[in-house]
């Protein structure tokens, strides 16, 4: 049997682009096109404004497009999040959770998640909320609490995230009573 310090897994996210983001993205391609026909009989200001607008609808959908990767590295959980253009993508190390330190892990909307839920609303230092999902309709989300390290030590963290049949397997093995509520639960 494999040892929980020597797993590997990797998993990767990406985050759902909603549709009033796409509107706004066709409303500035519309808005270049205008300006660019307005810009060959009105003058140079107008083209400048076609290319300006064309330069700004690029970069709003690069910082639109997000995805977070989970790397599992023994009982360790680091998430990068890379964003930006197809071209340059950008990455930086987003969060980093112990998964030892993991106290609850079910379904997003469980019952089982509301004891931990209410202990750590109202506390001060205030609890951190992280949201790596992809936002999807109809996603299978899981919330886990766990005590923070880095740069959330002392902390009371609240996780939102789309863990893999493998990752909530590996998460298992580690702290077998802390994840509960999965269908693909051993009975």
């Amino acid at each position: 049997m494999e040892r929980v310090e020597d797993v590997r897994l990797n998993q990767s996210v990406q985050r759902y682009i909603p549709s009033n983001v796409r509107v706004i993205q066709a409303l500035l391609y519309f808005a270049v096109i205008v300006f660019a026909l307005i810009g060959t009989y009105a003058g140079l200001l107008w083209g400048i404004l076609s290319v300006g607008t064309l330069v700004f609808a690029w970069y709003f959908m690069g910082v639109a497009r997000v995805t977070f990767h989970y790397v599992t590295e023994g009982t360790k959980l680091r998430v990068q999040r890379i964003s930006g253009f197809v071209s340059r993508p950008k990455r930086e190390e987003f969060a980093q959770f112990d998964l030892k330190r993991v106290r609850i892990c079910a379904p997003e909307g469980s019952p089982l998640l509301n004891g931990e839920e209410q202990a750590t609303a109202k506390l001060s230092p205030r609890r951190v909320t992280y949201d790596l999902t992809s936002h999807t309709p109809n996603r299978v989300c899981a919330v886990m609490f766990l005590e923070g390290i880095g740069d959330d030590a002392n902390r009371q963290l609240k996780v939102f995230f789309e863990p893999s049949a493998e990752l909530r397997a590996h998460m298992r093995r580690i702290v077998p009573n802390a994840v509960k509520g999965f269908e693909d639960e051993i009975r």
